[in-house]
């Protein structure tokens, strides 16, 4: 009878231990969502304004021979971009170029096709990784949703409200204002998807292993909110700087210096990322040729294949030659690490 009073005072005890410390994470992880993030708002032109090399390309692609006068005389040259809507045009090739970038980024991995909202993840006591409607349908973004919305969600993991957001914005903070202009011309043009998705959550497995920073915090305590933002992406030639930009969208998974390792804010059954840089745990001994087979087959050289979950080179294979080059020179470029624990 006395053990098994002393049994549980020990079961009583450690309950309220559990409880207590429970009651802890509980509120720290509430508080690191409830935080309220002051982004100041970028100007960024929409759709994005033509350039100096735009509007030369154009001329050339609409050049016409000029007509002769009555004498047979050639008339005097006329500007070819003369009577050319260059607003529809502007918006047309922001829209091309904004879901060239939809595709290659995973957006429409995560959010669907139809930009609809995905439940991508939903392992109700580790988290639940629900994409939203992007479309402006019932339960998709609001009316009066703005780029500056979209820009403070993607760049910095804030929701509209001001309030943190589970948006892997950290894949995406260094987009240049091009870009994002160019996006959310693309998702504007999509048709009207009535879904209503349910919020991205933490489950107490997941919130223990924040609190104690086993994994990282969400995107916005991860993020340098006063970085100043790159107008364009570098120029389309193969290059480190160019690689480097692409590359950025990788750090999510495969961490910032690239060495890969669990990924702690995934899905519990995703395998580590791979190691990205020239150590012997990662690149060492890759060819180009490797690289490329691996972006566009999702195959190693030794002929296994990557998880496509895991690791969407579908998506990712749609990189250019020219962009994937650059990023092979770029994480060719990195100095070796060790695979990340």
């Amino acid at each position: 009878m006395v053990w098994a009073k002393r049994i549980g005072g020990v079961l009583v005890a450690l309950g309220a231990i559990l409880g207590l410390f429970m009651g802890w994470v509980w509120i720290k992880t509430s508080s690191m969502l409830s935080k309220h993030w002051d982004i100041d708002p970028v100007r960024i032109e929409h759709p994005w304004p033509f350039g100096d090399a735009d509007l030369a390309q154009l001329r050339a692609q609409y050049a016409r021979p000029p007509e002769p006068t009555a004498e047979g005389e050639p008339a005097a040259p006329t500007d070819p971009l003369a009577g050319l809507d260059l607003e529809s045009v502007r918006r047309q090739r922001a829209v091309k170029r904004g879901e060239a970038l939809a595709i290659r980024l995973g957006c429409l991995e995560c959010h669907g096709e139809d930009l609809g909202g995905n439940v991508v993840m939903d392992v109700a006591p580790v988290m639940g990784i629900i994409a939203p409607n992007l479309t402006l349908g019932n339960g998709g973004l609001p009316g009066e949703y703005s780029l500056d919305d979209f820009d403070r969600i993607v760049r910095h993991g804030v929701k509209r409200d001001g309030t943190t957001a589970l948006m892997p914005a950290v894949d995406y903070e260094f987009l240049s204002n091009k870009e994002v202009s160019d996006l959310f011309a693309f998702i504007l043009t999509k048709p009207h998807v009535d879904r209503q998705m349910p919020p991205s959550y933490w489950g107490p497995v997941m919130r223990v292993m924040v609190a104690l920073g086993r994994v990282p915090p969400p995107a916005a305590f991860r993020i340098d909110h006063d970085r100043s933002k790159r107008q364009e992406p570098p120029p389309e030639k193969v290059s480190v700087e160019l690689g480097a930009h692409l590359a950025k969208t990788c750090v999510g998974c495969h961490r910032a210096d690239y060495s890969g390792g669990p990924i702690g804010d995934g899905d519990p059954a995703w395998p580590p990322a791979a190691n990205l840089t020239p150590h012997e745990e990662g690149l060492k001994g890759w060819t180009k040729n490797d690289f490329f087979t691996l972006m566009r087959s999702g195959e190693r050289p030794d002929g296994s294949k990557v998880d496509p979950h895991a690791m969407p080179w579908q998506t990712v294979g749609y990189l250019t030659d020219v962009q994937t080059e650059s990023v092979w020179l770029y994480l060719e470029s990195l100095p070796p690490k060790p695979t990340g624990r």
